[in-house]
């Protein structure tokens, strides 16, 4: 039950438009001469977790908490420690002073280098409950190699100004569901498969992830795949799928990871992009026999020239899909062995040797 307090900070929060939840950074601190920039404020509570939903702070109350920030670009040259300078601006209006601090390497990292795209802790802090912070005219300058263990203004080191606009302290309310580390996509040896790899710093309540597939640019994504996840972790977690059902019309593929909470909040992965090239097919190579299946046997004849390298198979069902490799075929390959797994219902195999591809439809009774 809201407290009376709760209430009217609530409906502040409706009729000012004050909001403290994963605020939208529209102008970022652009350091593009050295490729180093801050791009994320967050206030965090003293231990650095976020604020639990049910903490009620009254409207002007003074909080103790902690200040991260969130770094990104391609340098990589940036060392702590760090010297931070900012202007502070609460509610519009813009203190007089700059405040600055000496950051130095608090993370589990060994190196001295600075971390991109995660939480950096950079100095405690207090903020008045409700009102709109805001750190302006940024000033970043940085060690450009390891070793080095005083901070300075005057030394010869990467600097950099933030955009006067400045950023917004975004006051963190619940866990983050989870925290992106990495996201790749690839095509394996043979160009007929998608290995996707992806990893995890953190995790709290995370259900599972939905792999989604485009084949029509980033506004046309469907499911094709769903991951169990860890559901709590602190660590870094790796994840991986391969998708196996490529179109044959080839062209660019987009990818992207879905990951779903237990309560059915989502968040999304980046997108990445992967060109696939068209299947070339070839005909009257390989046979199935017999076809219809009627019994327990099934075998592919080939009748084509020799085959030199291994020979992969895929079938494909109505709702999945099985992979094989073959050595020696020779001139036949026998499937009998695995016709059990298969459902009733047509079959799409698909015969992949080092020079040619080709897809017969078979049924099965």
């Amino acid at each position: 039950m809201l407290s009376f307090s709760g209430k009217i900070f609530k409906a502040l929060f409706l009729i000012l438009g004050i909001s403290f939840i994963y605020t939208d950074i529209n102008t970022y601190a652009q350091c593009s001469q050295n490729n180093f920039a801050v791009t994320d404020l967050y206030f965090l509570d003293e231990k650095g977790n976020p604020f639990e939903d049910e903490e009620e702070f009254a409207i002007g109350e003074v909080v103790k908490g902690r200040i991260y920030a969130i770094f990104s670009g391609t340098s990589t040259n940036a060392y702590f420690p760090l010297h931070f300078a900012y202007q502070e601006e609460i509610s519009g209006n813009l203190s007089s002073t700059t405040s600055s601090y000496c950051v130095f390497n608090e993370t589990s990292n060994t190196s001295n280098q600075i971390p991109k795209e995660t939480r950096v802790f950079l100095f405690d802090y207090e903020i008045i409950w409700g009102s709109e912070t805001y750190f302006k005219n940024i000033y970043l300058r940085w060690r450009q190699n390891e070793g080095q263990t005083e901070c300075t203004t005057s030394a010869s080191s990467g600097q950099c100004y933030a955009s006067p606009e400045g950023l917004r302290v975004s006051t963190q309310f619940g866990p983050l569901p989870v925290e992106w580390h990495q996201f790749s996509v690839s095509p394996t040896e043979n160009l007929r498969n998608i290995a996707l790899n992806w990893s995890t710093l953190k995790e709290w309540e995370s259900s599972h992830f939905e792999i989604e597939r485009s084949e029509q640019g980033i506004d046309h994504f469907t499911k094709i795949a769903e991951v169990k996840s860890v559901g709590w972790s602190d660590t870094l977690t790796q994840y991986s799928y391969t998708d196996l059902q490529l179109p044959y019309k080839g062209g660019r593929l987009y990818y992207r990871i879905k990951q779903v909470d237990f309560d059915g909040s989502m968040d999304y992965s980046p997108t990445q992009m992967v060109q696939v090239p068209k299947v070339m097919s070839s005909k009257n190579h390989w046979q199935a026999i017999p076809n219809p299946v009627i019994n327990k046997e099934l075998q592919l004849m080939y009748t084509g020239p020799p085959l030199q390298n291994e020979v992969q198979v895929q079938i494909y069902t109505a709702s999945s899909s099985y992979s094989y490799v073959f050595n020696n075929a020779g001139n036949s390959i026998d499937l009998s062995q695995i016709l059990h797994k298969l459902p009733k219902g047509i079959l799409i195999i698909e015969i992949i040797t080092e020079a040619t591809t080709e897809r017969l439809k078979v049924i099965k009774k």
